[in-house]
């Protein structure tokens, strides 16, 4: 009687395990969207992908859903649960508004003229070269900046846009913290030596717990300073 009874309440336990916990998917994967509905009650909010797919997100736990508005562009990281909802395990916000150009030296008034040394960055790490010059002179990122995002995204999946938005809050050691997978103790990044990130912050390099700004020369021939990210 004894054993039987055991059994029914591990029986039981398993049964509910089943019941309450959503099945994931093992693989982590990448969206971006639209916003199109914030539920606070719920903890959940809804999106339109770039694909035309409505779906629904789970954010991260502790994620403050006001910061959301319907009509945000978001960039999600996460896995498709059994019941076709996304878990979010990371939510960025992309910018909309368009800003004046933060370096506007010879190569970003000339954009026919290609950066040698900006080409040499986006062999390197597979992008395109408009990419890497809106990060040049819309964001103002050095060479070494520049390679630090095309870098991070490529280990990240996240594209160089989403890539930004963060640096643009966080210090890289933060930023690489939240994109680090689970199972790795480092950030899968390959860290350019142009990004000076063994100087102090006060000498202009960024500041990797807090983010901090400091003024650093663009690289190239065009002789624009612009933000050292």
């Amino acid at each position: 009687m004894l054993k039987k009874t055991i059994f029914g309440i591990f029986t039981a336990l398993a049964l509910l395990a089943i019941t309450v916990a959503p099945v994931l998917a093992q693989e982590s994967t990448t969206l971006a969207g639209t916003v199109q509905s914030v539920d606070v009650a719920t903890g959940t909010f809804t999106i339109l992908t770039t694909e035309g797919t409505a779906l629904a997100v789970i954010p991260p736990e502790g994620y403050d859903l006001t910061t959301l508005t319907v009509g945000a562009l978001v960039e999600l990281k996460g896995a498709m649960a059994e019941d076709g909802s996304f878990l979010a395990s990371l939510i960025v916000i992309l910018p909309v508004s368009v800003e004046a150009p933060k370096n506007t030296g010879f190569y970003c008034s000339n954009a026919e003229v290609i950066l040698p040394s900006l080409a040499k960055v986006v062999e390197r790490y597979g992008s395109d070269y408009a990419t890497a010059l809106s990060l040049f002179c819309q964001g103002g990122y050095g060479v070494g900046g520049v390679a630090l995002v095309l870098a991070t995204s490529q280990a990240s999946g996240l594209s160089p846009e989403a890539v930004a938005a963060m640096r643009g809050n966080l210090g890289w050691g933060l930023v690489w913290k939240a994109l680090r997978p689970a199972n790795e103790e480092a950030a899968a990044t390959n860290t350019d030596p142009a990004s000076n990130s063994n100087k102090p912050d006060w000498a202009g390099n960024n500041n990797e717990e807090h983010g901090n700004r400091g003024n650093g020369n663009s690289g190239g021939n065009g002789r624009g300073k612009g933000l050292g990210h």
